[in-house]
């Protein structure tokens, strides 16, 4: 728009809208076969990109893979150390509380939960007693 105006651009649309037919009709054969080239040359880079593409997808999804098995190999370990540390800790202080009480030890693991355990949920609604407001002392009052 600013090196042509809309008048001039007008008139050089109109004028490719009417030779271009032309043109193409004089040299069918010779657009035709650059109109091929370029589409094989597009083709053929658009399956190497392809190509590259899932290779490096293949090899993104192995590296993800191996270092999830690694980490949930990891994970895995860990929980089962502190599970067994968590055990043995349970262990002992059920042993020290069984010697300090002089009782046997019976059990290595926790008992299941009773509803015995919890202590009963009330019946009735609470009830709010009145209560008598406090005298403020002369000598506090504003």
């Amino acid at each position: 728009m600013k090196i042509v105006p809309l008048w001039g651009l007008t008139l050089i649309g109109t004028t490719v809208l009417y030779f271009a037919p032309l043109v193409y009709i004089r040299n069918k054969e010779f657009i035709d076969a650059q109109v091929d080239h370029t589409a094989n040359v597009i083709k053929q880079q658009s399956n190497q990109l392809r190509e590259a593409s899932a290779q490096s997808l293949t090899r993104a999804s192995e590296t993800a893979r191996s270092y999830a098995g690694e980490y949930g190999t990891k994970a895995q370990n860990l929980i089962g150390t502190a599970k067994a540390k968590t055990a043995e800790t349970y262990n002992q202080a059920s042993t020290f509380a069984a010697e300090k009480t002089g009782q046997a030890k019976t059990q290595t693991a926790p008992s299941a939960v009773n509803s015995n355990d919890f202590p009963s949920a009330p019946k009735s609604e609470p009830v709010q007693v009145p209560s008598k407001p406090e005298a403020v002392p002369a000598e506090v009052a504003l």
